[in-house]
Order: C-alpha cells, then structure tokens, then sequence
C-alpha cells in the first residue's frame, strides 16, 4: 500500500512538473495547478484517431502531455497542413474562449495523452482562478495571431514578388 501511495506521489509531481511547462499556467501557483488538473479529465489517443474536426463545436482546451498533435484544415477538396504539436503545447484555445466552431482539424499522430479541460470546469473554478487562465489565453492567442500576421506580410510579399504588382494586405484602418 506505502509502494502505490509513493507511486501515486511520484506521478502526480510529474504531472505538475510537465503542467508548469505550459506558458498559460506560467504564473499559477502549485496549488491553483492541482485544482485544475483535479477538475480536468485526461484522455488517451490512439495514432490517428480524430480528437475534434474542423466545423464541430467544442468547448475544450487540450494540453498535450505526451505524444503529439496533428492540425489540418479543409481547404476547397483539399486537407491543409497547419502544426505538428508536442508535449508543452495547448490547442483548443478559440473554442473554450470563444465557443465558436472548430477551425481546424485535430489528429493524434501516435499515442497521445491530453488534459481536457471543458469550458464548465472553468466556471466552477472561481472568478480568480478562471480570469486567470482565460488572461493567459488571451496573451496565447495574441502570440499565435501575431505569427499569422506575420506569415501574411511575408505571403503577401512574395506573392507581389512573383507578381510584379504590390498585394496589399487589410491593415487594423480596414476593419475600423
């Protein structure tokens, strides 16, 4: 019994070990971690099964513990390659945010261990440990945006490149 209670001991710290790896929980405290994980459901993949596809709503934020991620999207007939992911990285993050559908397509490339983390949980979590996460999400959010806005410049580039015509890309006075 002492054996599985250490066992158990060990295993949890790794866990939080590899929780605190993630750059939305950089600034919890360990007891704020272990709530969330305790709320949380885990969940193991198969290699190439499906975990959400593109178009379906999901309210789910999912940390990636071991294994890896693969993100594809729908384009005309064709399937898009977007990430591989790895252990440390998160996906989910519009539709827990936003509880809009699913962008992309999420594949598991080999055996894939999750934390799931349903837009619920986070309600019963309290204002201070929710606002938390969902400020960490919004600065995720901002970083992978700022990445796609960079990919466009340097397309749009490119593309006036081969063009010999300038390609103007929507600048923030276009939306406004």
């Amino acid at each position: 019994m002492r054996r599985l209670t250490r066992e158990r001991s060990k295993s949890a710290a790794k866990l939080l070990e590899n929780i605190r790896r993630y750059e939305i929980f950089n600034d919890f405290a360990e007891q704020e971690i272990q709530v969330l994980i305790k709320a949380s459901e885990r969940k193991l993949y198969k290699p190439f099964e499906v975990i959400f596809r593109q178009g379906t709503l999901s309210y789910k934020l999912y940390l990636i513990l071991s294994g890896s991620v693969i993100l594809t999207r729908a384009v005309g007939g064709d399937e898009e390659f977007l990430a591989l992911l790895r252990a440390g990285h998160c996906f989910g993050e519009v539709g827990i945010v936003n509880r809009s559908p699913r962008t992309a397509t999420a594949t598991a490339k080999d055996d894939t261990l999750l934390i799931v983390i349903d837009h619920d949980v986070l309600e019963t979590l309290g204002p201070s440990l929710s606002l938390k996460l969902y400020r960490n999400l919004a600065r995720t959010l901002a970083k992978k945006l700022q990445m796609a806005d960079e990919r466009i410049d340097a397309l749009a580039g490119r593309l006036s490149q081969l063009s010999g015509r300038r390609v103007r890309t929507p600048r923030e006075e276009d939306w406004w």
